[in-house]
């Protein structure tokens, strides 16, 4: 096992520093006090786009850009690390990708947006009185001729008041949870503004159907079966624009039902958590070098010392756990799941810890909006709750250890 990044590994974090360092860090100040505009999510789009992040389509999703797991994750690193909210507002608009999936008359009429970075997306999983527990989940898919008629509410939506697509999570009149892509321009439906400690630039909402019809040929878990099923899956991804063995390397996540991808969504939250910590050790090391108390660089006291040893033991350990994490996702290693559910359970709240110590580090100063560090701990307390909190995700991985749910 190799531990040293490749040669292009290396240069490809300094030059993402040094693009988000220029281009994107100016503007963090004015830009994260408010949710984005449609308009100004689709700018920052474009212009992170030639690093490769903000995917334009599903290719680049699936992992299919001809990247290796660890430099995407280094790439996520770099970009969490410098800004959460316009990250985790572009990664989650990501939803509308699945488009390459809908119908003929779907990728007909919103294709060229989609290629043009132009379709916001957001997943609807959440309800009012169903969080942790989806089974209790209350939105309905009732089928009624060629079209289900949806009825319910989505909340703690991320893009959901600017987003063209939803890809909704509901039971259907079987009771049974599946999953349906919706598009806004064909099947209105109406939305809410929320406000939160962190991640004060990605918009978050609630999402209201009222008799929303939605053609049944956009029921996702029956596109994905049909395709696995079929005899020219190669030919159906080719004919999406995709690569071939699109199927075959994001497979496994569709054979876990409706909640597959969420193994993505937690390990995601892993990246930007090594990324957030990273920065925040970073300018704790920094300011304990410049800041002179007691005649003496406070970075010569053993307290402050034991913190930032601690804050780059915990951030190294995350790194590592991320890292073996992205590549069982790639090659859909049997414990994808369980290692996806770990990252996100330890490093969320390893995150908030070190953020914690770089902003005690800083004393008043940390405080201050001035500075980053105040941001940096509000976006990663903000971690532990999204796609299962702390908790859920260690049940989650218990059960996948164990082989016995204590969730039932």
């Amino acid at each position: 096992m190799d531990f040293e990044y490749t040669e292009e590994q290396k240069m490809v974090r300094r030059n993402i520093r040094e693009f988000m360092d220029k281009e994107v860090e100016p503007h963090i100040k004015e830009s994260d006090k408010q949710p984005f505009t449609h308009d100004e999510l689709v700018e920052w789009r474009r212009k992170l786009a030639p690093i490769g992040f903000g995917a334009m389509d599903f290719t680049a999703m699936a992992g299919q850009q001809g990247i290796d797991p660890i430099t995407n994750a280094i790439i996520s690193e770099e970009v969490f690390g410098c800004w959460v909210g316009v990250a985790a507002a572009i990664g989650l608009a990501g939803a509308a990708s699945m488009v390459v999936f809908g119908s003929d008359k779907m990728r007909a009429r919103q294709g060229d947006r989609l290629k043009a970075g132009e379709l916001v997306g957001c997943g609807g999983l959440t309800e009012p009185n169903a969080g942790s527990d989806n089974r209790a989940m209350t939105t309905r898919a009732v089928l009624n001729g060629d079209h289900y008629v949806i009825n319910g509410t989505k909340t703690w939506v991320s893009n959901a008041q600017i987003s063209d697509m939803v890809m909704l999570l509901c039971k259907d009149e079987n009771d049974q949870l599946t999953q349906i892509l919706i598009d806004r321009e064909e099947s209105p439906y109406e939305t809410g503004s929320l406000h939160k400690l962190g991640w004060r630039a990605c918009p978050i909402g609630e999402l209201y159907f009222d008799n929303c019809r939605v053609p049944k040929e956009n029921n996702l878990m029956n596109i994905f079966t049909e395709l696995m099923s079929s005899g020219n899956v190669e030919q159906e991804m080719v004919k999406r624009g995709l690569p071939p063995d699109t199927m075959t390397r994001m497979g496994h996540m569709f054979a876990r039902g409706p909640l597959g991808l969420l193994a993505y969504a937690r390990t995601g939250i892993g990246q930007a958590g090594v990324g957030i910590s990273s920065r925040a050790t970073e300018a704790a090391i920094k300011y304990a070098k410049e800041r002179v108390q007691f005649g003496r660089p406070i970075a010569s006291r053993q307290l402050i010392q034991n913190m930032i040893t601690e804050m780059v033991f915990i951030t190294e350990s995350c790194r590592l756990l991320v890292y073996r994490t992205v590549i069982a996702l790639d090659q859909a290693a049997p414990d994808f799941r369980m290692l996806s559910s770990l990252v996100k359970a330890y490093v969320a709240e390893a995150t908030v810890n070190v953020t914690s110590m770089a902003l005690q580090i800083h004393g008043a100063n940390g405080l201050s909006e001035d500075l980053p560090l105040e941001r940096y701990f509000r976006d990663a307390r903000t971690f532990t709750i999204p796609d299962g909190t702390t908790e859920i995700n260690k049940l989650v991985a218990g059960k996948e250890l164990l082989g016995v749910s204590a969730y039932v």
